[in-house]
């Protein structure tokens, strides 16, 4: 049996380089998913600020066997699928 995992540090502020995001003679990267957000639409704009603070994974599903050192990623509730022990 595990324990939650908990995060020690804070989060890292979300930052993006210029670079990555550039665009040379139109051969980056395809991003378009529809017209523009503007900025008076506040309420789509907060969603979609939620949406991109979300974690990939909840600290909820992660626990931690000190004994055995491994993390184990839970299934959701009513999902099928095994627990996963990550490396």
């Amino acid at each position: 049996m595990g324990v939650p995992v908990s995060p020690s540090t804070p989060a890292p502020s979300l930052t993006a380089s210029s670079s990555c995001w550039s665009v040379v003679d139109g051969a980056g990267p395809d991003v378009y998913v529809g017209e523009p957000i503007t900025a008076e639409d506040r309420e789509t704009l907060g969603h979609v600020a939620r949406y991109l603070l979300r974690p990939p994974i909840s600290l909820e599903r992660l626990w931690y066997d000190p004994q055995a050192e491994k993390v184990t990623l839970r299934p959701l509730a009513g999902e099928k699928a095994k627990p996963v022990e990550l490396e």
